[in-house]
């Protein structure tokens, strides 16, 4: 069964003969042939350039802070490590009241 709508047909368009070149071969072969005629630019913006650059410190920055790692240890391992309760009870509620 074939469809047909505002004429055109459901049928697949014959394939080209082996001498016959198809459009995107022939843009091709003029792009080769003339390569100045489509040249392509691409520009940043200043803020495009300043968010590559953050990203790219954010990339060097390693995940765990070691020397602060060392200082908790440290702190823990001679007593002098202090927990503040209610800090931590503030923060969880904060997070509580966001979700």
């Amino acid at each position: 069964m074939v469809n047909k709508i505002d004429g055109v047909s459901g049928q697949r368009p014959a394939a080209p003969s082996p001498g016959q070149n198809t459009r995107s071969e022939r843009a091709g072969s003029e792009r080769a042939s003339n390569p100045a005629s489509g040249s392509d630019q691409l520009s940043l913006t200043s803020s495009a350039q300043l968010l590559k650059e953050l990203g790219d410190v954010v990339a060097a920055t390693p995940e765990v802070d070691m020397s602060r790692v060392e200082a908790i240890k440290q702190a823990i391992a001679d007593g002098s490590y202090n927990v503040d309760a209610g800090r931590i009870a503030d923060q969880l509620l904060k997070l509580e009241d966001q979700l």
